[in-house]
């Protein structure tokens, strides 16, 4: 079978999704990052792995994501695109008339436009946490819950506290103090939703009154109903009118599979012979750091921002540096 494979190596989760001649997903798989990119492929190529029929044909890799650099060269890709592009093409590839897409992550939030089917312009916010899953995943463990329950708990709340501040520090001084008062943990974590949704608002400077329908939730946080509930609410607080927030199917994997449809897209307009490294050679692939010797000219060498260089070894040989 002839299939594509898109990889998106994020800060708290890597994600591959592979498709096949008609963009059919094969398989796909999402694991933690754990800040090891290296090692985070290596695993999800081990699962992979003993999913696959061993007839499989690669004809391509993609690659996107925060830590698409390292990955691109652990694993030879054929094509690097940002993850912005790449969750742009996956949410227009299932609803063609996307005009807004809200994408949540672990460390970072995106708000993307669509015109006519092509991305018009986008908003990425990388510095603060307060709008992103690492706030509800930080308060959930201080809760002592799963953060899968804190947006069932959100859902049931008769009422949601009213937080009044944008800053994940003090959220989470607002959350301790209510818990003191001995409000209920299901208006808390309805209050913690809240309080993100605002958050991933303003850090991005989201008009309300402006946002065009349809809106496409994604992201790992998108299995958040609190979360959903929450946004909805705030656009539609904003507008005066009724929104619902679409959520695909592969929503926790949509920078993966949108650059496996760029790749096989690549593909179609100009057939090329893949440089992917496969199976074998990624697991038995290890890295080393090696302080670069300002005296020694180190062609196709990029000494990073360290002063170090990273070398890619198979077997103790160098088959790549970054």
């Amino acid at each position: 079978m002839n299939c594509f494979l898109g990889i998106d190596v994020g800060s708290v989760s890597t994600n591959i999704v592979l498709i096949d001649e008609n963009d059919n997903i094969i398989e796909k798989n999402y694991s933690f990052t754990q800040g090891q990119v290296l090692n985070a492929l290596k695993r999800s190529f081990k699962t992979l792995r003993s999913r696959l029929s061993k007839d499989l044909n690669i004809l391509g890799v993609g690659v996107t994501g925060s830590g698409g650099e390292l990955a691109s060269a652990v694993v030879n890709a054929d094509l690097y695109k940002t993850e912005i592009f790449s969750h742009a093409i996956a949410a227009i590839h299932e609803f063609p008339d996307v005009s807004t897409i809200f994408e949540i992550g672990g460390q970072d939030s995106k708000v993307i436009y669509i015109k006519n089917g092509t991305l018009e312009s986008s908003k990425m916010n990388e510095w603060c946490g307060a709008g992103t899953g690492s706030m509800l995943d930080a308060q959930s463990a201080r809760l002592g819950i799963p953060v899968e329950r804190l947006g069932e708990l959100a859902v049931k709340a008769k009422k949601a506290i009213d937080f009044r501040t944008r800053c994940g520090v003090f959220i989470e001084s607002c959350a301790i103090n209510a818990q003191a008062r001995g409000y209920p943990i299901d208006q808390i974590a309805s209050g913690l939703c809240h309080a993100c949704a605002k958050s991933f608002f303003n850090t991005l400077h989201i008009d309300r009154k402006s946002l065009k329908q349809p809106i496409i939730f994604q992201g790992g946080v998108a299995a958040n109903l609190g979360m959903k509930k929450a946004l909805e609410k705030y656009i539609n607080d904003g507008q005066d009118s009724e929104c619902e927030l679409l959520i695909p199917q592969h929503y926790n994997v949509m920078g993966a599979l949108g650059i496996s449809l760029s790749v096989k897209k690549a593909f179609a307009r100009k057939p090329f012979k893949t440089k992917f490294r496969g199976f074998d050679t990624i697991s038995n692939m290890g890295s080393r750091i090696v302080d670069a010797d300002p005296t020694i000219e180190t062609p196709n060498r990029l000494i990073n921002e360290y002063g170090d260089i990273l070398e890619l070894t198979v077997n103790e040989e160098v088959v790549a540096t970054l």
